[in-house]
């Protein structure tokens, strides 16, 4: 891998850079997907979709709510 950012002498010294909640008390039922610096989540049911921005420490792009009627 050419991936350098975590070493043998720092691997034992990350931290949280931000965190982001959906506000819905729920499990997840699917991971994260990420592409390139943006992040997209789907939340449990009513099953909205949010674009996070991973340069800004996690500012909504966009969200999608699907319409439940």
């Amino acid at each position: 891998s050419t991936l350098d950012q975590i070493t043998l002498d720092n691997v034992d010294q990350p931290q949280i850079a931000w965190t982001w909640q959906v506000g819905i008390l729920d499990s997840h039922e699917s991971s994260p997907l990420v592409i390139g610096d943006t992040m997209y989540i789907a939340s449990p049911k009513p099953n909205y979709v949010y674009a996070l921005d991973l340069n800004a420490e996690g500012v909504i792009i966009w969200e999608f709510r699907p319409d439940m009627n």
